[in-house]
């Protein structure tokens, strides 16, 4: 029996649920299940599975399996294939050449590269191929779904690195941290070590196998390791922005105590300019009141020693007197000279 696992772009046509063996799924930890459909057809030798629904990360396979020699149609992203040991444990050379053929297109396999699962199973790895030997057909299928997950997380982690970096690299700081949010949320939601139970010895020591074949946690390692950098390379423009804020800030802070400083200066003057209008204006007032009460006084004192306009004219008379004996002779004096 062969498998062969594709991407599936269109929404699954089957409605049946998954079933192998005539039971369920339940190999898989909780979380993986939930975010996880799969559907078969009605002969059960088509599979549409879905892993990780409804997030940007979304890994739609189509599981096809076939007996037949004839080759598959399409290009797969992996194959696999059951070899029937009968449960008697060991490994005959025609099952190896086989899996080799299989596996690699060659005879370069050897024994030396089949991995036991139990004291009867065993499986070989190699690029994106499986060989699974034991006696029934059953844990095969299971084997085929912990390899569609192998795959989706390996896509996955790949496709986020290289979003990631090309998202750097533009310097597109909204797309780059709305992707860094989402690996966050896939890493912390979806991305397990060990998704089977770890009481299903066979499958669980399968998964360990395929996670080593595909360098998940190696990969995995590496993509937070990226997240990381990008974390910290973020952290370090926040700082630049917040310091160039701050400098801003500050700019207009001084701007704005240099404006004040400005009106209050012309607010002073403006107060100084008025004061000396109202100076002004009281001095012309206290001239005005001071010339008033000069004159004031002068009459005043003109009551006081009782002048009348005889007194003025007498004084004229008397004055007059004086002043003419001396022009007088002031005009003889000056006749005589000549």
């Amino acid at each position: 029996m062969k498998a062969y696992i594709f991407l599936r772009e269109d929404n699954a046509r089957y409605s049946n649920p998954l079933k192998i063996d005539g039971k369920g799924v339940s190999f898989f930890v909780d979380p993986v299940l939930k975010n996880t459909s799969m559907v078969q057809s009605s002969c059960g030798d088509h599979w549409t599975v879905c892993f990780f629904k409804n997030t940007p990360f979304e890994q739609r396979f189509r599981i096809q399996f076939d007996s037949s020699d004839t080759p598959v149609s399409g290009y797969p992203l992996a194959k696999a294939i059951w070899l029937d040991t009968e449960d008697k444990g060991a490994i005959s050379k025609h099952l190896i050449v086989t899996a080799s053929q299989f596996v690699r297109n060659s005879g370069t396999l050897t024994i030396d590269n089949v991995q036991p699962l139990t004291s009867t199973r065993s499986m070989v790895t190699d690029r994106e191929a499986i060989a699974y030997f034991s006696g029934n057909e059953r844990n095969f299928r299971r084997i085929i779904l912990i390899q569609a997950l192998a795959i989706a997380y390996k896509r996955v982690m790949y496709q986020c690195m290289t979003d990631l970096s090309e998202s750097v690299k533009s310097d597109n700081t909204e797309v780059t941290l709305k992707l860094y949010e989402q690996i966050l949320r896939f890493n912390a939601a979806d991305y397990f070590r060990h998704p089977i139970h770890l009481d299903r010895h066979e499958l669980s020591t399968a998964w360990d196998l395929l996670a080593r074949h595909f360098r998940l946690q190696a990969t995995n390692r590496e993509m937070t390791e990226q997240l990381s950098g990008f974390s910290l390379m973020l952290k370090e423009q926040r700082d630049q922005a917040r310091i160039e804020r701050e400098k801003e800030t500050l700019k207009h802070e001084r701007e704005r105590e240099q404006q004040q400083i400005k009106e209050e200066k012309a607010r002073d003057k403006a107060l100084w300019v008025k004061e000396q209008q109202r100076e002004k204006q009281l001095n012309k007032r206290a001239t005005r009141l001071t010339i008033a009460l000069s004159l004031l006084s002068l009459l005043s004192l003109l009551s006081l020693v009782e002048l009348t306009p005889q007194h003025f004219e007498n004084a004229y008379t008397v004055w007059a007197e004086y002043i003419s004996p001396r022009t007088n002779a002031h005009v003889d004096a000056a006749t005589d000279t000549q």
